[in-house]
């Protein structure tokens, strides 16, 4: 066993059980499910094994190599995808290659969890607009057309797709421009801030996006999120005939457009699930509108959402 190795007794007596924990591969929670970014999770071997023999047909799985033929004699591999299990040769896309998942991959997943893993890694909007998804909602939105001055009309939509076997799967979501245009800045620096700096709720969001990435780091004792400043002059994309470009985000909203928020207890701290997620807590109700889409994102209402600048 190697120092990027840890052994945890979680399996019954015949086996054994290596978690590799290099680079984020993988975590075990206080309820013993496996969380993986990426590549495998667990490796289940012979509880007889010495640590020196190779194993048949396991690859580097410190590198994420997935295996042909990962069902041998000598044990097997098994990936997860924040604790859903994945069986290899379908992990070989949905983790690896995210690019090559498509909308006719998924429509042949049986497993409601796997297909919400190969939906998000396949990303949502792309999804969407591969299955050219129901529209619900259509309003036009004013931007600036160019440095010369005037303005253009872009369409957002609303949009939803429904699983019949999945009703708790079910995506809605807005396909809005942002609101100036695409560009950069002239100047970038690199801060390092201090995570209690940040309100509860939003610790617990970069503790979990964060947590692998190399971007969350104890510096001196303290735990620190790097951050990338950006100022200077804005510069702009334009197109061929000196526009500006926008892009277009594809924001998921509540299905029935219902406004949520983090629920607070008596001393106004989140309060977490049993699995250590916030408990969230959600409005009333609105119209299938695009606006009422965006503002239930940010905890708002329709007529309470006014969209001054782009975060």
């Amino acid at each position: 066993m190697t120092d990027k190795q840890e052994k945890i007794e979680l399996l019954p007596d015949e086996i054994e059980l290596i978690v590799d924990v290099q680079n984020g591969y993988p975590k075990v929670d206080n309820l013993g499910r496996a969380h993986c970014e990426t590549g495998p999770a667990i490796r289940i071997v012979p509880v007889k094994w010495d640590g020196v023999r190779v194993l048949k047909h396991f690859g580097n799985t410190i590198d994420g190599q997935l295996i042909e033929d990962w069902d041998s004699e000598d044990g097997l591999i098994q990936y997860f995808w924040h604790g859903i299990s994945i069986d290899p040769p379908l992990a070989k896309i949905i983790i690896e290659k995210p690019s090559e998942i498509t909308a006719d991959l998924i429509k042949k997943l049986e497993n409601a969890e796997v297909r919400r893993i190969a939906i998000e890694r396949m990303g949502f909007g792309n999804y969407m607009q591969a299955i050219k998804a129901k529209v619900l909602h259509e309003e036009m939105v004013e931007r600036k057309k160019s440095p010369r001055g005037g303005f253009i009309q872009i369409k957002q939509q609303l949009v939803q797709a429904i699983f019949k076997d999945d009703p708790d799967g079910t995506i809605t979501g807005v396909f809005a421009p942002n609101s100036s245009p695409n560009g950069r800045f002239e100047k970038e620096e690199i801060n390092w801030k201090p995570l209690s700096d940040f309100p509860e709720a939003e610790q617990l969001r970069i503790r979990k996006k964060y947590e692998h990435t190399g971007d969350l780091q104890e510096r001196d004792g303290v735990l620190m999120l790097r951050q990338v400043i950006e100022s200077g002059e804005f510069i702009p994309d334009l197109d061929k005939n000196g526009n500006f470009v926008y892009k277009m985000y594809f924001m998921p909203c509540h299905h029935e457009i219902r406004p949520f928020w983090f629920r607070l207890d008596e001393n106004k701290a989140v309060v977490l699930d049993q699995e250590g997620d916030p408990v969230q807590e959600f409005g009333e109700i609105q119209a299938p509108t695009c606006t009422n889409a965006l503002a239930s994102t940010f905890g708002l209402y329709g007529d309470e959402y006014k969209l001054d600048v782009e975060t």
